[in-house]
């Protein structure tokens, strides 16, 4: 299982994993620039969770249902699954600042909205490619801690045999909501996977070599043997 944002793969390393040391964590928010821009909360729904640690419970929570729905829902039964709380529960426009750094002023508007959607196609679809079947895992919060900038809340991913992942959720309010702007998992960060690549190809073929080169992984994802017709455009 390979988590999205990361080029890691859960089954292909059996271990019990060592926790983030929660000092590199604060470290690690402290460098950030506290200005990073975010997205506009979305409307409210009925059930909005109001804090840090509902935010991750509900998203840990949609990946369990698209485990469990699994290959009888198919990529799209899960992508659906998945959709809405991806959505709304990551902060968007403070994870694209941070990939493409400061490339990302020189995108117009247009291209800037054209790489949101896309990203956030590639993000969702990556997780409906990975969380695809369910043998008994769980998810439980076990640490949740304020600094200034952020709040980090620690979740831990159990699987067959003992063996289990630490995921470390680092959310920022955007407006009353709070969002999702970087994943550590076994003290890997998501975005700094990420980082050099966005950027190397923003360098070498400007944003449409970006915009082609997620458009391409969302169709592998969503149809690894080739056929790629998308259902998510």
């Amino acid at each position: 299982m390979q988590i999205p944002l990361a080029s890691r793969s859960f089954s292909a390393r059996h271990h019990r994993a060592a926790p983030l040391p929660l000092f590199l964590v604060a470290l690690f928010c402290c460098l950030l620039p506290v200005s990073i821009p975010v997205c506009r909360a979305a409307p409210r729904p009925k059930m909005r969770p109001a804090s840090p640690s509902q935010v991750i419970h509900v998203f840990d929570q949609s990946l369990l249902k698209s485990m469990k729905a699994g290959a009888k829902a198919g990529f799209a039964g899960r992508y659906r699954i998945l959709e809405p709380v991806i959505r709304r529960t990551i902060g968007w426009a403070a994870m694209l600042h941070l990939l493409t750094g400061h490339d990302w002023k020189e995108l117009s508007p247009a291209e800037r909205h054209r790489l949101r959607e896309l990203f956030i196609r590639y993000t969702i679809a990556n997780y409906a490619h990975e969380f695809n079947g369910y043998h008994g895992q769980r998810f439980h919060i076990v640490d949740h801690r304020h600094y200034p900038a952020y709040d980090l809340v620690m979740a831990r991913f159990d699987e067959r045999n003992r063996r289990h992942h630490t995921f470390v959720y680092l959310l920022q309010k955007a407006g009353a909501e709070w969002q999702i702007v970087n994943i550590f998992v076994d003290g890997v960060s998501n975005l700094s996977l990420l980082k050099s690549q966005f950027q190397f190809v923003l360098k070498k073929t400007g944003p449409k070599g970006l915009f082609d080169y997620l458009t391409r992984s969302i169709s592998h994802l969503e149809n690894p043997t080739g056929d790629h017709r998308s259902h998510t455009s």
